[in-house]
């Protein structure tokens, strides 16, 4: 039987969400917005683009950013964890500029159509979210929807232990 929490279009919907709010991340070069839904190799993956950014003092701009579509494209259950693969079709204007607000490569005049795709990983033993999300360190209750940063604390809420995190996103292209 597969996932029992998974429901297609609530889970397209989340990744429509969740992809956008990397982009997001990446454009305002803060990784903490979306650390709590991302794998840990993704993760330094994410924070290694936007250092690289920082370090060449430049800017990843996608405007007018919504995504088009979103396929399922491969569901599978492992023997630990299920495994869902996505194709995103987005639209955005995709360009770099630099600190000043020059900009030095891309298009900032129209918008593109890019497809990506993104596995995302729920672990089968993984625990209960519940109603009310709780702070592991502090005990606060927790808004997963802004940033998974506990905001009495500073603890981040990894989903990792409870529900699906982005393992894999082709974001080279992004």
């Amino acid at each position: 039987m597969f996932d029992k929490e998974y429901h297609e279009e609530e889970f397209k919907s989340k990744i429509n969400n969740m992809f956008i709010q990397v982009l997001y991340a990446i454009m305002l070069q803060d990784i903490d917005r979306v650390r709590h839904f991302l794998n840990e190799d993704l993760e330094k993956q994410l924070e290694q683009k936007i250092e690289g950014l920082k370090q060449k003092n430049l800017r990843q701009m996608y405007d007018e950013l919504n995504v088009a579509d979103v396929k399922l494209i491969n569901i599978t259950e492992m023997e630990d964890r299920f495994v869902i693969d996505a194709e995103i079709t987005s639209k955005y204007m995709d360009y770099q500029m630099d600190m000043q607000g020059k900009i030095i490569s891309g298009d900032s005049s129209r918008r593109v159509q890019k497809i990506h795709f993104l596995t995302c990983e729920r672990y089968k033993n993984g625990k209960s979210l519940g109603l009310v999300r709780r702070c592991k360190s502090c005990g606060h209750s927790m808004n997963l929807s802004l940033n998974g940063k506990c905001e009495y604390c500073g603890s981040i809420y990894k989903l990792e232990d409870y529900d699906y995190v982005i393992t894999k996103l082709n974001f080279n292209e992004l």
